[in-house]
């Protein structure tokens, strides 16, 4: 579901995507790959960050240093507001 949603995000070449997980109950590493791999794809048009906070997403995104090769945010107003977009 979280690939098929970027992906239909992706058909008009936003200037911007961001990844809002702070309702998600549970990140494995599945849902960290297609993080990667978004990143990866959409670096070269767009600016791409993650919302996430706290222990359930957010920590396990810090354990596997995803934090250094992803932009995160806590918020989706500060991850709006370093993309310059509202």
């Amino acid at each position: 579901m979280l690939t098929d949603a970027i992906q239909n995000s992706l058909e008009n070449r936003p200037a911007a995507v961001m990844v809002d997980l702070t309702g998600v109950e549970f990140l494995a590493s599945t849902g960290m790959t297609v993080l990667i791999a978004t990143h990866e794809q959409i670096g070269r048009f767009a600016r791409f960050a993650v919302v996430a906070d706290g222990p359930v997403v957010g920590r396990p995104l810090r354990l596997v240093g995803l934090d250094k090769r992803l932009t995160i945010h806590t918020t989706l107003g500060a991850a709006l507001d370093a993309a310059a977009v509202k």
